[in-house]
């Protein structure tokens, strides 16, 4: 039965796929690679990044190990999914050359953005 907290979790659940999926592909993981450490299917990983697969919290604290990132790096923040998900994107781009060009837009566009160099 879905309710009206369902869809904030379901949001929560996306948000958390694509800090993975993010993570993963930075590691230059496949995700069968990634779902050999955490003892899940690839299929299993794929929904995740996808936000279509709830997983228990224990899961969070294997997935952060494995991706060698601190837990709380995988939740939502204020900054958004947005970042992630451009990240994300860049990740797939075949093309380094081209990817650190748009890495370093964004960047110059973020110093324009909060004033700082």
């Amino acid at each position: 039965m879905s309710g009206p907290s369902d869809t904030g979790i379901e949001s929560v659940y996306q948000e958390v796929g694509i800090r993975i999926q993010s993570a993963r592909r930075k590691l230059n993981l496949t995700q069968a690679a990634l779902a050999d450490k955490v003892s899940l299917s690839r299929t299993s990983i794929a929904n995740i990044e996808r936000g279509e697969q709830r997983f228990m919290l224990h899961c969070l604290c294997e997935f952060a190990s494995a991706l060698r990132v601190p837990v709380e790096r995988l939740f939502p923040t204020d900054s958004g999914p947005v970042e992630e998900r451009v990240e994300a994107a860049i990740g797939t781009i075949a093309d380094k050359q081209a990817a650190d060009f748009i890495k370093a837009g964004l960047l110059k566009a973020k110093v324009i953005q909060h004033g700082t160099k």
